[in-house]
């Protein structure tokens, strides 16, 4: 009988450890734009951080531009998904939605992505190669939250203040733009996405 305190843990197969070193480098990534930005946090860097070679990098993503755009897609679907789920919980149970919608919202001004996803609609104006992928992920971003929001709206029987699509792509310009107002002029006098959409969605303020 095998000792389990000598026993060898379990070999990753090689499709288990191309996706661990995958999500490393993505972690890593993450982690390197918050401290660097996105022209500080360079392939070397990522590697090098990380714990492997650039080879490594481009063995999983082909550029610079394609592993953020993944990393930016990861975050946008982790943001509806938490959106979907408590709207769904909310048919069954309306004090959900009272308490987690407005959790949700206000910390969308701590979250990197509306940063990130400037940066990369700078990128694209440098490499138009890539305006395509990038559009790509930001119009199916647009199309989940616009979905989610006419479940909010037909859940509370308010009225929208603008089609649901206007207010969707509103939204997400909306955040970049606040987002970059107060990162770059350090302006807290700005108000912040969270209270915007507040008043969009018909919200009483925070605090």
């Amino acid at each position: 009988m095998t000792d389990a305190k000598t026993a060898r843990p379990a070999r990753l197969t090689r499709e288990e450890s191309k996706e661990r070193t995958r999500e490393t480098l993505i972690a890593t990534a993450s982690q390197l734009f918050l401290h660097a930005g996105y022209q500080g946090a360079t392939l070397d860097a990522i590697a090098a951080e990380a714990g492997f070679t650039k080879g490594a990098v481009y063995w999983h993503f082909r550029n610079k531009e394609a592993l953020f755009l993944e990393l930016l897609q990861r975050q946008l679907q982790g943001q509806i998904r938490e959106l979907d789920s408590f709207l769904a919980r909310a048919t069954h149970d309306p004090r959900v939605l009272a308490v987690e919608l407005p959790a949700w919202i206000d910390a969308l001004d701590e979250q990197d992505i509306p940063l990130l996803a400037l940066e990369l609609m700078f990128e694209t104006r440098r490499n138009p190669a890539f305006a395509q992928s990038f559009t790509a992920v930001i119009e199916r971003h647009q199309a989940a939250l616009t979905s989610a929001l006419a479940g909010y709206f037909a859940l509370t029987g308010k009225r929208p203040p603008m089609p649901v699509d206007v207010l969707a792509r509103t939204i997400v310009a909306m955040t970049s733009g606040l987002a970059l107002a107060r990162e770059a002029r350090g302006d807290r006098k700005v108000a912040s996405s969270g209270q915007i959409i507040r008043i969009l969605l018909d919200l009483p303020p925070s605090g």
